[in-house]
C-alpha cells in the first residue's frame, strides 16, 4: 500500500505541480521542434550543402556583430568608469574585489593609488 491507496480511500488525491504539466508540454514542444527542422530539410529548395554554408555565413556574421557589440560595450564602460571620479567607497569595493591587503585602513587617496597600481 502506497501514499495514494490511502489517499484514495478517505476521497483524496496528490495536487499536480506546475512541474507535472510543464515536463511533458517541453516535450511535445521538442518534438515539434525536431519534426518541424527535419520537414524544413526534406522541403528546402536548396541542397544540404548549400544550407549548411548559408548556416555558416550567418553564423560568421553574427559572431562578428558579437564581437562588434562587444568591443563597443567595453570601451563605452572604461571610458566611465574612472577611478579619480569614484568615491571611497566604490575605490573600496574595487580593492576588496582586487583583494587589495590593508584597503579597510586607507583613506580614498590611498585607495585611488592602490586600485591604479592593482
Amino acid at each position: 500500500m502506497n501514499t495514494n491507496d490511502i489517499l484514495r480511500q478517505f476521497g483524496l488525491e496528490t495536487r499536480k505541480t506546475a512541474k507535472d504539466f510543464a515536463l511533458p508540454a517541453i516535450g511535445v514542444l521538442g518534438a515539434g521542434a525536431a519534426i518541424g527542422a527535419g520537414l524544413t530539410l526534406l522541403f528546402a529548395p536548396k541542397s544540404g550543402k548549400a544550407i549548411r554554408s548559408d548556416i555558416k555565413d550567418a553564423a560568421a556574421g553574427l559572431k562578428d556583430k558579437a564581437v562588434t557589440v562587444k568591443d563597443g560595450l567595453t570601451s563605452r564602460f572604461s571610458r566611465a568608469i574612472d577611478p579619480e571620479e569614484m568615491t571611497r567607497d566604490d575605490l573600496y569595493d574595487e580593492a576588496r574585489a582586487r583583494d587589495i591587503p590593508g584597503r579597510s585602513e586607507m583613506t580614498k587617496q590611498e585607495l585611488l593609488e592602490a586600485v591604479k597600481a592593482s
